[in-house]
């Protein structure tokens, strides 16, 4: 956020965050009766930096919203390796 705009809306001046992660699984079972295993995610890595733009794109039910729920906490059970890093910084 620029400094005029955080003056605008009467708000602090934010500090950068910088997120990244590293092979993130995801594994979703479908069906009620006969139930199947699809794996959405697999080994997968990436990061975000504070003052860029980053566009996710993908077919639909490529698995873009559970990354994004996967990153926010929002969407707990998921099955990650274990050297997974999901890291989230800021100064």
């Amino acid at each position: 956020m620029t400094e005029e705009r955080a003056v605008l809306l009467h708000l602090p001046p934010s500090k950068p965050i910088h997120i990244s992660f590293t092979d993130i699984t995801l594994t979703v079972e479908l069906g009620t009766i006969r139930k199947t295993r699809k794996q959405v995610l697999k080994g997968l890595a990436g990061s975000f930096n504070s003052g860029e733009l980053t566009a996710i794109m993908g077919p639909s039910g490529a698995g873009k919203s559970s990354l994004l729920n996967i990153l926010t906490g929002f969407q707990t059970r998921h099955r990650r390796q274990p050297d997974n890093r999901t890291s989230l910084t800021g100064n």
